[in-house]
């Protein structure tokens, strides 16, 4: 009995121990929320502890499910100098950081190689601590689980040298230090530490039980509280009564509903407290006191303030222990709100019908086509405009996006191929945000082709995830049509305006140039009167002559090219116009070409350009210059008459006249590479050459000045056996074209003998020379002026003296229909002859009404000048 009798032999010494708190403070004050030190307190833990140092002088420690402490750590001498050498080794004054370091020995024995494992198995749990004493730790339940657990220190220091370096080492101390404290721990022996596992097991137990106690209170009075807020906070207006429907409780919402106190209503019978209680309704509670239950959806009651409410109420019964009906649970919500709420929910839904109704209205009256589809390419949304760009309800069951990339082909503005992963609707899948992308897009079902300029972009919902695409399409298709549209007439205008510009300097140049043929002309009139007609150099003269009146016509082409002229149909023979040819033919072929020639004489005359068919014939003979190349070659020209069947104009002709008769050919034969069966198909389409770069007018401006003529076209060709144009054109039938040359022969004149005075009117000194020297040849007195505002000064003083006025058109200052004007101002019967190198039809078109008195095409001869005057002097 005596060694179990305390080891501590004074109340100072436990009481140096129960006052001594570690240099950390104390474990205990993490402990907020903890069951063990909630329940049993802090002073009975204090007793249960001290019970163990009195009894063994060591140390105690109890500990809460989550390790936090219950009550402090009491220490013996060795275990203080231990404990506080551990935590300076964590090198932190923060306890929350010193336990989590695992450098805190003391506290890794007691609480994780001891409690907690006592506490993990639900067995004590005996080790060997780091500083050479046990521990021994038991399991605290409560309600059958674990909630804590509860250890003490025992055992001797180990006294050895060793051992104490070892610890020594570990701990951070010095020999001495651990010596000392050694020396003052109490002397422990086997029964008085086997008597205290026992008292631990018991201290352990009755916590349990404390705690076990403290819980169930604990419940008992939640629960009680918890149905006293259930009823008295209840969200609906709740009472119970008893079988005499006597109120035992209400909530406030009850009261508030119907307007009483507690005091009111509170163990008073719910008749007397409302003495005006409905009938029907007290026989509802008979019912439910008999065992029903019942309810009501939609009730209404009429407050005393007058305002209607409308309630949902139930009724049903409570039943004792033994089974029996106590009385009756009344519950009872204001539905009020919820039907205003009903209200405004219907008439917002009747606004959110309309609004829907007006922008389905609006998105289906948009030219742009919407649609949305889900993450799996379903359609969401495709207003009108949509279905009808794209006829996506006949998606066959399968998805909008699969549906049409199955059926469209996409391609971008330069005409290649999308690949599906490039397609708007991929991209906008893919996240992108696309912008008005131009794309062409053809159905392979139907072969219909649009122009889309396509917009879109990805919808997320709440949570930021994709959810849903939006794609804009814009149908282009007109628009880029007419954008077309307008680029080619636009791109016409300009070509129009070049070809103006080209028709301005076309007539200028064709005016000056006429000027230059008058005077040459004019000088070789006057040479050819001057010299013997046998005389060599007169043929030579009539030569210039000749070339001059082609160079003329060109002037003509010029003018009608310009817009200032037109071509005139004259009978001609068309022997004559190819042997006038023949000279400029043979300086425009190959030197490797010899021009055969093979003309009828007393050919019928054809009424046409003569201009034009030279350019007919030039073009042929080029494009046979040209065929020949390099290698010797013979071109052939021929022309003849012969009477055409329909059975022959039917027979092979490119081109076919509208009725058979009397036909004038003209034939251009050639001895080159020929054309195969593709080429003669395309050789009279527009730019189409076979050159390296074309010259002329082209085969198919060629076919236009037949086809204006009336005429006929047959092409004979093969390769490498050359090549034949036919050409035919109306013959005249009322006469026979002489094959003569082009010269005038000799001209009869007359002379006037200076009898009659002429006002000689033109701008060019060249002009005005050369046709004053005609005049005066002819016998006549000139009188020149050099524009329209000199003619009309000299014509106003000198109007009794001027027989006649030669008056140019195109002049500055004064032109000549404006100085025509004037002179018919001031003479009515001023007798005027008009100069120009527009035609004769022109002319007359302009100054139809205006009595002229004659017309001079220039150049004109001095033949020609004569014949135009002799009718005025003659009847002079």
């Amino acid at each position: 009995m005596q060694q179990s009798e305390p080891v501590l032999s004074s109340p100072d010494d436990l009481r140096f121990l129960m006052d001594y708190i570690p240099e950390y403070g104390d474990p205990a004050c993490l402990n907020k929320d903890g069951i063990i030190r909630s329940a049993v307190g802090e002073s009975l833990l204090r007793e249960i502890v001290s019970d163990y140092l009195e009894l063994l002088g060591t140390s105690s420690a109890i500990y809460e499910k989550d390790g936090h402490y219950a009550f402090g750590i009491f220490s013996s001498g060795w275990c203080q100098c231990l404990d506080s050498a551990a935590f300076r080794r964590c090198e932190t004054q923060d306890i929350v950081e010193a336990f989590k370091s695992g450098k805190w020995l003391c506290h890794e024995s007691c609480w994780t190689d001891c409690s907690k494992e006592c506490i993990d198995s639900n067995r004590p749990v005996d080790i060997e601590c780091h500083g050479g004493l046990h521990i021994y730790s038991v399991p605290i339940t409560a309600g059958g689980e674990v909630i804590g657990a509860i250890n003490f220190g025992y055992g001797t220091p180990p006294s050895d040298s060793a051992a104490l370096s070892e610890i020594a080492v570990k701990y951070g101390l010095e020999t001495g230090q651990l010596e000392a404290a050694r020396q003052r721990h109490p002397k422990q022996n086997e029964d008085l530490i086997a008597n205290a596992k026992r008292r631990l097991r018991t201290s352990a137990l009755l916590i349990g039980k404390v705690v076990e106690s403290h819980m169930g209170e604990k419940q008992l009075r939640q629960s009680e509280d918890l149905l006293r807020l259930v009823v008295r906070h209840d969200s609906g207006a709740s009472a119970i009564f008893d079988s005499r429907m006597n109120c035992l409780a209400c909530s406030q919402k009850y009261l508030d509903f119907y307007g009483v106190t507690e005091e009111q209503v509170i163990g008073i019978n719910h008749y007397e407290a409302f003495p005006n209680f409905p009938a029907e309704l007290k026989a509802v509670h008979d019912r439910v006191l008999q065992g029903a239950v019942e309810k009501s959806e939609d009730d209404t009651f009429l407050r005393e303030d007058g305002e209607i409410v409308y309630t949902r109420w139930q009724c049903r019964p409570w039943f004792l222990a033994d089974g029996s009906i106590g009385g009756m649970v009344f519950q009872s919500e204001d539905i009020s709100g919820r039907k205003k709420g009903e209200r405004r929910l219907r008439i917002a839904k009747e606004e959110a019908e309309q609004k829907s109704a007006l922008l389905d209205a609006m998105l289906n009256n948009l030219d742009d086509g919407i649609m949305v589809l889900d993450m799996d390419g379903n359609m969401v949304f495709a207003n009108e405009a949509e279905g009808f760009i794209y006829e996506a309800a006949g998606a066959n069951g399968c998805s909008a996006r699969d549906y049409l990339q199955s059926v469209f082909e996409l391609r971008d503005m330069d005409d290649r191929v999308l690949p599906l992963e490039d397609w708007p609707i991929s991209r906008i899948y893919a996240g992108e945000v696309i912008r008005s992308m131009e794309i062409r897009a053809r159905r392979m079902d139907t072969d219909r082709k649009w122009v889309f300029h396509v917009s879109g972009t990805p919808l997320y919902d709440a949570k930021g995830e994709q959810s849903l695409v939006l794609l804009v399409s814009r149908d282009m298709t007109e628009a880029k049509s007419r954008e077309e549209h307008d680029r080619i007439l636009q791109s016409k205008m300009e070509q129009t305006q070049r070809l103006e510009s080209l028709g301005v300097l076309a007539g200028g140049i064709a005016h000056d140039f006429n000027n230059l043929l008058m005077a040459i002309i004019g000088h070789a009139d006057l040479a050819l009167m001057e010299l013997p007609r046998l005389t060599p150099v007169a043929s030579d003269i009539e030569a210039i002559k000749t070339s001059s009146r082609r160079a003329a016509d060109l002037c003509t082409q010029l003018l009608a090219y310009s817009g200032k002229g037109k071509l005139e149909e004259t009978s001609f023979s068309m022997s004559d116009l190819v042997r006038e040819m023949v000279h400029m033919l043979k300086t425009c072929i190959s030197k490797s070409c010899l021009l055969n020639l093979n003309l009828a004489k007393q050919l019928p005359p054809t009424l046409g350009d003569p201009s034009q068919m030279r350019q007919i014939v030039m073009n042929f003979v080029l494009n046979a210059s040209d065929a020949i190349g390099e290698r010797s070659g013979i071109i052939t020209i021929s022309t003849g008459a012969m009477e055409c069947t329909d059975e022959y104009l039917a027979d092979g002709c490119i081109l076919q006249p509208e009725a058979p008769g009397l036909y004038v050919w003209l034939e251009v034969s050639d001895t080159g590479a020929g054309m195969d069966r593709e080429t003669m198909e395309h050789v009279f389409e527009p730019f189409f050459t076979t050159k390296f770069s074309g010259r002329g007018l082209g085969l198919s401006a060629v076919l236009g000045i037949i086809r204006s003529h009336g005429g006929g076209l047959r092409v004979y060709s093969e390769p490498g056996q050359g090549t034949t144009f036919k050409v035919i054109f109306p013959a005249q039938e009322s006469a026979i074209a002489s094959d003569g040359g082009g010269l005038d022969g000799a001209v009869s004149l007359n002379d006037w003998k200076g009898r009659h005075k002429v006002l000689l009117v033109d701008d060019e000194e060249s002009v005005r020379a050369i046709s004053s020297r005609q005049l005066k040849v002819l016998g006549l007195q000139v009188i020149t002026a050099q524009n329209g505002q000199e003619a009309v000064d000299i014509y106003s003083h000198m109007m009794g003296e001027i027989d006649l006025v030669i008056l140019d058109l195109t002049m500055p200052k004064m032109n000549g229909e404006e100085a025509f004007r004037e002179l018919r101002r001031i003479n009515p019967d001023v007798r005027v002859i008009l100069a120009s190198g527009y035609s004769e039809t022109d002319v007359a078109g302009r100054f139809a009404g205006k009595r002229i008195a004659g017309y001079l095409r220039k150049p004109y001869t001095l033949k020609e000048l004569n014949l135009a005057l002799s009718p005025f002097f003659e009847m002079a």
